[in-house]
């Protein structure tokens, strides 16, 4: 059995929802995580006949939950034993706070300020979204903090990486770390998404040119260190997609 995890990405669109609704983002800590031993309660993966749940779980996010009221709606998002609350129903927020710590040893935290290294500041012009202790756990593990290279941009323009030449790193652990821990900071770093999606796709047998590259973003990082993502309140909720295809210009998927 496994505990419900929201995806991060879920979290941050969950920030942004709040700061364009103007709703608050109460974080709380379950103490009853259970880690070992024997479990003597029942537990149900569903809910047994004749027990009605007012919630409704989200079809696409598992551990979200909706609640619609006359007055507006609350959203619970759990991270195995953390949890954010947000909505616009302060009265209904508070009824669920007061249920939870009858139910469960909890611990509220206040206002939500850093959630499995995702740090939240509070500005009257939005809210500010960085990964800076983690980021800086990157660059300490790809041993480049002495580093004095600088660059602005996280890769250079029309980077082409192949998968045919130079032998295969004889230690790929190095390369799948990086990558994985390069992959989180997206959360932070929008604009370092698509050379890590291109990265990616050599995982199974990286090679030393893909190595080179993935190291030229850390550089980047370290250099933006003192930069954050910032939803705006004055944005809307209106979605947006840009494509910019180059099948021919394609080295993997050709």
């Amino acid at each position: 059995m496994f505990a419900h995890v929201a995806h991060m990405t879920i979290v941050r669109t969950l920030i942004f929802v709040a700061v364009i609704c103007q709703g608050p983002l109460y974080q709380f800590a379950i103490k009853n995580t259970f880690l070992n031993g024997d479990l003597a309660e029942e537990a149900y993966m569903k809910l047994p006949l004749g027990v009605s749940d007012p919630t409704s779980r989200s079809h696409h996010v598992s551990a979200m939950f909706v609640l619609v009221t006359p007055i507006g709606c609350v959203i619970l998002l759990l991270y195995v034993d953390d949890m954010i609350i947000s909505g616009d129903d302060e009265t209904t927020i508070h009824l669920i706070k007061q249920k939870l710590n009858q139910l469960f040893e909890m611990k509220y935290l206040g206002f939500l300020k850093y959630f499995w290294g995702l740090e939240v500041v509070y500005s009257p012009h939005g809210h500010l979204l960085s990964q800076l202790k983690y980021a800086t756990y990157i660059i300490y593990r790809a041993r480049l903090a002495n580093d004095t290279n600088h660059t602005v941009i996280p890769t250079k323009l029309n980077v082409k990486l192949y998968s045919i030449y130079d032998e295969p790193l004889s230690d790929r652990t190095f390369y799948w770390k990086l990558i994985g821990s390069l992959i989180y900071v997206i959360l932070s770093w929008p604009n370092i998404a698509y050379v890590i999606h291109i990265a990616s796709k050599f995982v199974s047998v990286p090679r030393s040119v893909q190595l080179v590259v993935v190291l030229c973003i850390t550089p980047y990082i370290q250099d933006t260190l003192d930069r954050a993502l910032l939803f705006s309140s004055s944005s809307t909720l209106g979605l947006h997609s840009y494509s910019d295809s180059d099948f021919s210009g394609d080295t993997i998927d050709q």
